[in-house]
């Protein structure tokens, strides 16, 4: 099961031409996955072509991460900032350059799909397909920030369950002006406490 899965994954890693590159920095390093709902492990051992699957690891690998299936799903749709490793949920042991490049193999990869489908249904379909896609993909980008937009409204203006950004900043100074005020009236208080001293 683990060797079909090696060779599924490396096919897929192969799809994007940049991976090689991707995997140099940490050719012959292990980085260690463990799941802590399933109790089971699995270690990529990076190769220069590739990952190679290992169900057991007699030696401590480079690196270890520990979380649940969920953590590493949310990891993999995160965008490829450091603070994505440490937002995820997911427990990160040993040499934190070797993780951050194995999280950059993933989410960097870059699949022309278009491309792809071209092999199976030629030139013309293919491209169809991905400017549909495409277009679909936009109207979704734009259907959910009109969404969210009417939905923040709703939330600020009409039911009051949020302050709008002027009201919060306006807040925010007028804690500031109370803060410096008693500040100030401490101050005050001090001096006047010396004064009133036999």
């Amino acid at each position: 099961m683990l060797s079909t899965a090696e060779k599924a994954l490396n096919k897929f890693l192969q799809l994007d031409p940049e991976t090689n590159a991707r995997l140099l920095p940490i050719v012959g390093k292990v980085v260690g996955i463990q799941f802590r709902n399933l109790k089971y492990s699995i270690y990529f051992l990076i190769q220069p072509n590739g990952v190679r699957l290992l169900s057991d690891y007699a030696n401590t690998p480079d690196v270890n991460l520990a979380g649940a299936p969920f953590d590493f799903l949310r990891l993999s749709k995160a965008a490829s900032s450091s603070a994505a490793l440490f937002e995820s949920g997911i427990k990160v042991t040993g040499d934190m350059d070797v993780a951050k490049q194995f999280k950059k193999i993933f989410a960097e990869l870059d699949i022309d799909w278009e491309e792809q489908l071209s092999k199976v249904t030629g030139d013309i379909i293919a491209h169809q397909v991905g400017k549909f896609m495409r277009s679909m993909n936009a109207w979704a980008k734009q259907s959910v920030g009109g969404l969210k937009q009417d939905i923040t409204e709703y939330v600020q203006e009409e039911v009051r369950w949020l302050p709008v950004r002027v009201e919060v900043q306006d807040f925010f100074k007028q804690v500031d002006e109370t803060r410096d005020a008693v500040e100030r009236m401490a101050v005050r208080i001090q001096r006047l406490k010396q004064r009133i001293k036999p």
